[in-house]
């Protein structure tokens, strides 16, 4: 006999035959194990980022609205767990994970208990490395975006590289992890983040003096006039 189910304050019984009464032994209990999940999905700008550990290298960056999904392996389905977060700033329901806070650096678990009590646990953490907020619909000359972010506690002007990652100088929407528009995608589809189409000042300087602003649309990196208004993202190092 295998059992298959776990529990608590169980007991085992036997009773062969020709025994006048069955043998009991004492209490025990069965725990699951833990699995990686399959893969993990940025559902609103479709990447898979196909997982081997339960530690994972996905995401590395944030801002409040991110989302993805947590696939179980043996195509199993996401209602098929109970999900759970330790860290309050992340939510997660049916495996959709969500950003709903400002984020830290501590590691963050998810955790997806089968309903059933059988078959492993999933679990997957990950730490942040940077969090990104921004100024909403407010534009700003770069003197003044760098005054803005310098006056948020802990943040700065991100550098082009920490916005997205770029080959021989330029910019491409490669999917991947380091970078917040690699590893997210379109910033402007998460509607809840309320990103900009237009472009965003990086601490980047130019040998003219001035600095690059860069799309978290279409990952354009382009130039203007310091005294140009421009969108104002800004980085925290976590």
């Amino acid at each position: 006999y295998t059992a298959t189910t776990a529990g608590t304050n169980l007991r085992a019984t036997v009773r062969l035959g020709g025994w006048s009464t069955a043998a009991q032994s004492g209490k025990y209990g069965i725990i699951l194990g833990y699995e990686a999940p399959a893969s993990i999905n940025t559902q609103v700008n479709a990447y898979t980022f196909t997982q081997t550990s339960e530690e994972g290298t996905f995401p590395t960056t944030g801002f409040t609205g991110a989302t993805f999904t947590i696939v179980p392996k043996d195509s199993k389905s996401v209602t098929d767990y109970t999900w759970t977060s330790d860290a309050s700033w992340v939510s997660v329901t049916d495996g959709v994970v969500k950003f709903t806070g400002t984020g830290t650096g501590d590691k963050v678990t998810i955790t997806g208990t089968p309903t059933s009590s059988q078959g492993n646990i999933i679990k997957y953490s990950f730490t942040l490395k940077s969090w990104f907020i921004h100024s909403g619909s407010t534009r700003m000359s770069w003197s003044d975006a760098n005054t803005y972010c310098s006056s948020q506690s802990g943040y700065s002007l991100p550098t082009i590289a920490q916005m997205i990652l770029r080959t021989n100088h330029t910019a491409t929407l490669i999917r991947g992890t380091g970078a917040l528009l690699n590893e997210w995608g379109m910033m402007t589809r998460y509607t809840s983040a309320r990103f900009s189409d237009n472009t965003y000042w990086s601490s980047d300087q130019l040998s003219s003096g001035s600095h690059n602003n860069v799309s978290l649309r279409y990952g354009g990196v382009y130039f203007s006039s310091d005294s140009s208004k421009i969108n104002v993202v800004c980085r925290q190092g976590l």
